[in-house]
Formats: C-alpha cells, sequence, structure tokens
C-alpha cells in the first residue's frame, strides 16, 4: 500500500519497477501478474497473483517528487493473487507554511 498524507501532500501516488517502469492498473493495460489498485487519491495498493523467487525486487512508491522504496522478498511460491497490504510505506507532504 502507497499511501500520502499532509496537507501538501502529493496525490496519486504510483508504484514503479526497479527499473523504474510504471505498474498500471488492469483498467489501464495492466499485466494480469503484476497491476495496482486505485482506493483513494492517496492510496495505491500494489497486487501480484502467482509469486515466485523471480518477484524478489525492489519496489517504489512515488509521488510528485517524492520516492520510497520497498523490498518484496518472496520465500516460496504462493498461487493466486496477493494483495500486497504489507507493503506499505507513507510519504507525507512537507508541512504547511504559515504566513507571520
Amino acid at each position: 500500500m502507497c499511501i500520502t498524507s499532509g496537507p501538501d501532500a502529493p496525490i496519486n501516488p504510483e508504484w514503479l519497477t526497479r527499473t523504474g517502469e510504471m505498474i498500471l492498473s488492469l483498467e489501464g493495460g495492466g499485466d494480469s501478474h503484476q497491476y495496482i489498485r486505485r482506493l483513494s487519491p492517496n492510496e495505491v495498493q500494489l497486487v501480484k497473483a502467482n509469486l515466485t523467487w523471480e518477484d524478489n525486487d525492489t519496489y517504489y512508491c512515488r509521488a510528485g517528487p517524492l520516492r520510497r522504496a520497498v523490498a518484496l522478498i518472496v520465500q516460496g511460491e504462493v498461487k493466486g493473487y496477493v494483495y500486497l497490504d504489507q507493503l506499505v510505506t507513507k510519504i507525507i507532504g512537507p508541512p504547511k507554511k504559515h504566513n507571520l
């Protein structure tokens, strides 16, 4: 799950592969092995199907100019769809500036 929060946090976070390729939703042309589900303007979930050791990799959550890395470690084959909520990263926007 990639979440942005804060008063000036960027919206529409996205998941990227290690090589910088954006992971798409199924509706947007994503692959059924790996795709995203947008839950809100500030939350996007990474979904993978039939995990194998080849899915061990680093994935990135990007929102605006901010980016966070998350490592996925698969210890054995997993059949079916896996909603990677355990891969949680939070991007917090800059604090709001107040004019004095």
